[in-house]
């Protein structure tokens, strides 16, 4: 029997590589992709909160921050209290997102067409079913981030609720493309 741990990590490099690949042109990664997504919802969101959200350690969220600070697509900035830092996204992380949202598009189409959309269902619901019991509840899954409803040119991404702030919805305006969609 295979290792599920040592399966689960090899096919998540696999995947982060194929998304990688898609988001290479933009100079940008995987994990800095998702990270302007939890950052257009959240945002202000102190660190500590969006690297719980990711599910990355301090030192992994600060090396995927650093360069879009650089960019400045992200300004971290001291929070409320004065002891946390929080991330939001600048006007330049907005255009970047706005560009990175088409290739993250048709690579899950390519990504999910390679699966089935039944095989995508059931690793989906399976990947869901076991974060959440081996304890991993607050933590929502990407798909649980990235969860889109269509109403024309205007997509509406969900970040799920957590103790600290309750559900949120916003929406990202992006230009309609000739389908009416998202271009």
């Amino acid at each position: 029997m295979e290792c599920a741990g040592g399966g689960l990590r090899r096919t998540s490099r696999a995947i982060s590589r194929f998304y990688g690949a898609a988001f290479a042109p933009l100079d940008l990664t995987g994990t800095q992709f998702s990270l302007l997504v939890a950052v257009n919802l959240g945002g202000p969101i102190p660190l500590s909160r969006l690297a719980e959200f990711l599910v990355l350690d301090r030192t992994s969220l600060y090396r995927a921050v650093r360069p879009l600070v650089r960019r400045r697509c992200v300004r971290i900035l001291p929070g409320p209290t004065g002891r946390e830092r929080t991330a939001s996204l600048t006007e330049a992380g907005r255009r970047l997102l706005h560009e990175a949202l088409p290739a993250w598009k048709k690579t899950q189409e390519r990504f999910v067409g390679a699966l089935g959309p039944e095989a995508w269902a059931a690793l989906n619901s399976g990947l869901r079913s076991g974060s959440t019991s081996h304890g991993c509840s607050s933590t929502p899954t990407f798909s649980h981030m990235m969860h889109m409803h269509h109403a024309g040119p205007v997509r509406c991404f969900h970040l799920p609720s957590g103790p600290k702030q309750p559900h949120r919805k916003e929406l990202l305006r992006c230009a309609p493309s000739s389908d009416g969609g998202m271009s």
